[in-house]
């Protein structure tokens, strides 16, 4: 069937090439890998990168530039496995953390200072765009997923935890049920199919991005439906182009202003459109076929004769930066010309953009695919393995079933397909590829094929015994060098097996320490005489495992040794362990472990664990078993105590003593109980849960353990310094969003504090201003050395002073006033509040709490917004309470004011008639007033100047509506005023004398009949007023003299719409050539009432020399029927430049 199947294709591909022309060919790239390392190093200028280090984060550097540096050495690392370059990431992507906002502490528009980066490059606006979120978070995540799957990785884990988180809150930033007044870059449309931004397409696709790689190094699903939902959008925009069997797609499809919905996508933004479409594919969401068409969208249609680059998925254009077009090579197993493409644009650059490194990593990344068949997402699962021979005692010899029924530590050896869909073992120096067996004593005949790998070496097959107490020798140990580099079979072994022997293991490795060495159709048959043993019984019993060191409740510091303790009926083949703050919560994964005493069967297997970056706290430690059968165990928790602080400058940071140490203003801090003792702070949204404290300057490290409460929502920490005098700053204000539902530690926050700095504050509370947050463990730490907290302060008995200090006694209040009060105390004042009375001597009530707005809390000034607006007018009293944290209060004495008298003046405005029109004769004038008394009279007068001369008209009449709101009316003869334009004015004045007077009003008293031009604003004096200027094509400029006109390229963007009678007119305009070739051009268009349009007119004119011109003048003719015309204004066809418009006129002819 196989070999019908090859003619099969083999015929197919016959035809297609007597088919297609043959395109002229390129002599094929020749390289290696070397080769390409040394093309990347030589361009990865990290000077170049350091530079962007050093520039305000708000230019959008990061996104463009830094994300792709990440992306780079990413990419390095899985195509040369080089740790360096994991190295190098670390160096950039801790300094793009610093540069988050909610780090820096600065805010976006909204006034929101969160864990991503805002720009306001494109915008007047600080903005946070999705695009950018999804550029700089989605290599933090593929860090993290490469680091996670590689045991060899353990010592990068802390690093790739931060990465991953920092990925999620960027993600959340856009989407999530918590965010706060989102905008276009955070509110989806979706529904159960599909989800999407109303912005253009790249914007929906970079978050996806992140999404999608989040859930490679998650497994949380969540991730995953989000992600095949955005695809879901995407391919409803991908359209078919026929002549080369690709995709194409627009740039903003779903514009719902139709500004870019005929645009085609640009070659920059399908850089990152094609990352999304990679993690699509590999996550099971594109199909090969889908991949396929991309590549065909790339190589036949973007890549242009002569080396350049389409600007357009369509073809379009060229693109000013062909280099980032190595960007594609994700599609190089589908179209490998799209390797050399990007070899010859890349090979002789010497210094390159951040998205060109990517690109020459793209290179090296697909070299290192081998330029193979592409791969395919989510494997089927690995077949049953094919019949042993006869007799064969050795599980899976031929690997058709993948490493089933061998122990692979650390998955050392890799199983790989041939073209012929064979599978074969490759593995290297190394002793963790086995297969252990118990067969009968006697004589076997021992037989492989194997074929040299890319170390070129030989192969090398040990053999081991182990006897019932676990005791080994090792007998037999077979070398073999390959003659060719094809597969051959090594010389047949005999192995003798004695009584003794109760396991046999084989082990298949490469004889030297470098490279790798291939193995197939490995067997082992009883020799002659021999009888052939039984078929071992399922496994199916589990292992036992036990956590054996470090003792429960040690305290652990730095790198310690974990030791377990497992035993297994065969063998334990993996041993790994995990740690959790809550037993019953979500486990992290420490690393595997390595056999260090005894034997599979039974021993102590150990792992190295680096616990410097974990927070201060109680974890526990467990470790799972898995033998060769799958059978699977995992041991009791044990507790550890992690990095204990030793000299924490907080006082009672676990709440072990309820708030004691810490001021509660108005008890909002409550401490809660949880179920197995352990006490921590319950807050809302407040800054009344507060320490004080007095460190000496240096920088310190400040930790703290959180968990979601009622809220859902994060944890926000402040911190403030005041200076001797009181002077505050707020130089931190960290906010945390939890991943989970249970404790997690923050990430490490770090506090540099002045010598200027007399008082530290730190507050905890809800990061929103719904629920709760749970803190606990907060601890606050030299960052080198140690600290010795202050001794606990005496008992405080002193009250504090406190005097009503602004407004002045006896002031008029109105609408919102700032209430301030001057307060000291001895040790200082914790809160003070303001209150009000009709009577000094009873029935106060609560304003508000003041917050201290000057000086410290020891003496300073605290204010208070007030809002008098709907308390009745009259005399008040308003008194101010302080109390100290020890509770100790003082009252001020009242002081009086006046609420609300009238002082508002009314408010007038001339609405008719309309402001411009012409008057002739008796014409009656209306002015709407308001006032919140009441208006009691209202005259109106004229001008020929607003900043002259007003004459009375006369006192207006209330006509309609209320005094407090109404129209008044005055009927004005115009007959004997000359004919000009003139001004009209009210002036309304209330019952209090206050008094306001209307902005003026133009008329033309008394026009004379002109000619009526049909344009409006021909002279373009109005800017664009009156034309319709889509996508702002036409710009108005001003002469030196002042005169303003308009400059227009070829485009049919500029053109005024209006419907005449019918009838003949003439058109006149003046022109100049701006930048433009070809001349004016002027288009006109009639459009009947169904909308049928005919183009009767469309002149151009060559102007003669390089000042102003008249066009010919033009007679058109516009015949019954017509609805609408349109008079478009462009420069001529064919030229990119432009030309200028001026004084255009439409009058009827005489």
């Amino acid at each position: 069937m196989r070999k019908m199947k090859l003619i099969n294709i083999l015929l197919i591909m016959a035809l297609l090439f007597t088919l297609v022309p043959a395109a002229s060919a390129e002599a094929a790239v020749t390289t290696d890998a070397a080769s390409l390392k040394q093309l990347f190093d030589r361009v990865d200028d990290k000077s170049k990168w350091d530079w962007y280090m050093n520039q305000s984060p708000d230019q959008g550097h990061i996104a463009f530039g830094e994300a792709f540096v990440m992306k780079a050495y990413v990419l390095m690392y899985e195509a040369t496995k080089d740790k360096r370059y994991l190295d190098d990431f670390i160096k950039v992507a801790d300094s793009v953390l610093d540069r988050r906002d909610s780090v820096r502490g600065v805010k976006d528009y909204r006034g929101l200072s969160l864990p991503a980066w805002r720009t306001n490059k494109f915008s007047s606006e600080y903005k946070i765009y999705a695009l950018h979120t999804g550029l700089i978070v989605t290599p933090m995540a593929q860090f993290a997923s490469v680091v996670k799957k590689d045991s060899n990785l353990a010592s990068y884990g802390s690093k790739a935890n931060v990465y991953l988180q920092a990925a999620k809150d960027g993600i959340a930033v856009h989407y999530g049920d918590n965010i706060r007044y989102p905008d276009n870059n955070s509110t989806w449309i979706e529904d159960s199919n599909k989800m999407y931004l109303e912005r253009p397409i790249n914007m929906s696709l970079g978050l996806g991005s992140a999404m999608l790689a989040v859930y490679e190094a998650t497994g949380d699903k969540t991730y995953l439906d989000k992600g095949t939902k955005i695809a879901n959008f995407l391919k409803g925009y991908l359209k078919v182009n026929s002549s080369v069997n690709g995709y194409v797609w627009g740039y903003y499809p779903n514009d719902a202003r139709n500004r870019f919905t005929n645009t085609m996508e640009d070659t920059n933004h399908t850089i990152y459109d094609m990352e999304f479409v990679n993690l699509a594919y590999r996550n099971g969401i594109f199909s090969s076929a889908d991949m396929q068409m991309f590549a065909n969208t790339g190589s036949k249609l973007m890549v242009k004769s002569g080396g350049t680059i389409a600007d357009a998925v369509d073809g379009s254009g060229t693109y000013d930066h062909p280099a980032e077009f190595a960007n594609w090579l994700w599609f190089e197993p589908w179209a490998p010309s799209l390797f050399d493409v990007s070899y010859n644009l890349l090979e002789a650059r010497n210094s390159i953009s951040p998205k060109e490194l990517a690109g020459a990593a793209m290179l090296n990344y697909a070299y290192a695919r081998k330029n193979g068949s592409a791969p395919e997402p989510n494997p089927e699962p690995e077949p049953e393995p094919t019949p042993n021979p006869a007799g064969n005692i050795v599980v899976n010899g031929d690997f058709s079933a993948g490493t089933t029924g061998w122990i692979n530590l650390n998955n050392s050896g890799t199983v790989q397909t041939a073209s012929d869909g064979n599978k074969y073992l490759a593995n290297s120096y190394n002793f963790d590829l086995i297969q252990e067996l118990n067969p009968a004593p006697g004589v076997y005949k021992l037989n492989a094929r194997s074929m040299s790998g890319s170390s070129g070496s030989g192969a090398r097959i040990l053999i081991q015994y182990r006897d019932a107490s676990g005791n080994k020798t090792t007998p037999y140990n077979f070398e073999y060098s390959n003659s060719g580099s094809g597969w051959e079979a090594m010389p047949e072994m005999t192995l003798d097996v004695p009584s003794s022997a109760a396991v046999v293991r084989i082990y298949l490795l490469n004889a030297s320490k470098s490279g790798s060495h291939y193995f197939d159709n490995v067997t082992l048959v009883p020799a002659g005489g021999t009888p052939t043993p039984p078929a071992p019984a399922p496994d199916t019993e589990a292992p036992t495992v036990d956590v054996t060191a470090p003792s429960s409740g040690s305290d652990l510091k730095g790198t310690v040794n974990l030791d377990s303790r497992a035993a297994d009926n065969v063998g334990v083949s993996s041993l790994s362990f995990a740690y959790a703050a809550n037993p019953n919560g979500t486990w992290t994964h420490i690393g595997d472990a390595q056999l260090a005493t005894d034997a599979a069967k039974d021993g102590t297997w150990r792992l190295a664990w680096d616990i410097t970056n974990i927070n201060s706290g109680t974890y526990y430690v467990r470790a799972t078993a898995v033998d060769a059968a799958g059978n699977k165990s995992i041991s009791e928790p044990v507790a550890y105590k992690l990095n204990s602080i030793s000299n924490n400058m907080l006082t009672n940071g676990d709440f072990s003593a309820d708030t004691t140490g810490w001021i509660n203003l108005n008890n909002s801090g409550t401490v809660r109980t949880g179920s197995d003792g352990n006490k921590y702070l319950s807050n809302s949204y407040n800054f009344d849960l507060i320490q004080e404290l007095n460190p000496a300057p240096g920088v310190y490290k400040l930790n703290a353990s959180s968990m979601r409460g009622s809220s859902g929502s994060g944890a926000r920490i402040l911190i403030q310094y005041r200076d001797a005098s009181g002077k505050k700053t707020t130089p931190y204000d960290f906010e945390y969003s939890n991943s989970g539902s249970d404790w997690e530690a923050m990430p490490e926050m770090t506090l540099n504090v002045p010598s200027s700095a007399a008082v530290v504050r730190i507050y905890l509370l809800n990061a929103s201003k719904s629920g709760t947050h749970y803190f606990d463990d907060v601890s606050l730490v030299p960052a080198g050395g140690t600290s010795t907290p202050p001794p606990a302060p005496a008992p405080d008995t002193e009250s504090p002073t406190t005097t009503v200090t602004a407004p002045s006694s006896g002031s008029d209040l109105k609408d919102t006033v700032t209430l301030e009060s001057s307060a000291s105390d001895n040790l200082g004042v914790s809160s003070l509040a303001f209150a009000y009375a009709a009577n000094p001597n009873s029935n106060w009530v609560d304003v508000g709490d003041a917050q201290l707005a000057a000086g410290a809390a020891k003496e300073g000034t605290w204010r208070l917004a007030w809002d008098v607006t709907n308390i009745s007018s009259g005399t008040y009293y308003v008194r101010a309470t302080a109390v100290d944290a020890a509770g100790n209060k003082s009252v001020s004495e009242p002081v009086p004011y006046e609420l609300n008298p009238d002082t508002d003046s009314p408010t007038a405005a001339v609405t008719a008639p309309s402001s411009g029109s012409d008057l002739k004769g008796t014409v009656n004038l209306d002015s709407r007033a308001v006032d919140n008394v009441g208006v009691s009279s209202l005259a109106v007068a004229y001008a020929a100047n607003p900043n002259g001369t007003w004459t009375h008209v006369g006192d207006a009449q209330l006509a309609a509506g209320t005094a407090k709101e109404g129209t008044w009316r005055l009927a004005w003869d115009v007959t004997n005023i000359n004919s000009g334009t003139y001004y009209v004015r009210a002036t309304a004045v209330d019952a209090a004398g206050n008094k306001s007077i209307s902005e003026p009003v133009a008329y033309k008293v008394n026009p004379v009949t002109a000619p009526v031009n049909m344009i409006s604003n021909g002279d373009f004096s109005a800017g664009t007023a009156g034309w319709t200027n889509l996508n702002n094509a036409g710009t108005i400029r001003t002469a030196s003299d002042g005169n303003k006109y308009l400059a227009n390229s070829y485009n049919f963007d500029v053109f005024q719409e209006f419907s005449p009678a019918s009838g003949e007119y003439k058109l006149n305009i003046k022109t100049m050539q701006g930048s433009a070739n070809t001349g004016a051009r002027v288009v006109i268009q009639f459009r009947d009432a169904g909308g049928n349009k005919t183009v009767p007119y469309d002149l151009e004119y060559t102007n003669r020399g390089s000042g102003w011109e008249a066009m010919p003048e033009t007679t058109v003719q516009v015949p019954t029927g017509v609805k609408v015309m349109r008079i478009y204004l462009l420069a001529g066809s064919g030229t990119t430049g432009t030309q200028y418009f001026d004084d255009v006129t439409l009058l009827p002819a005489k």
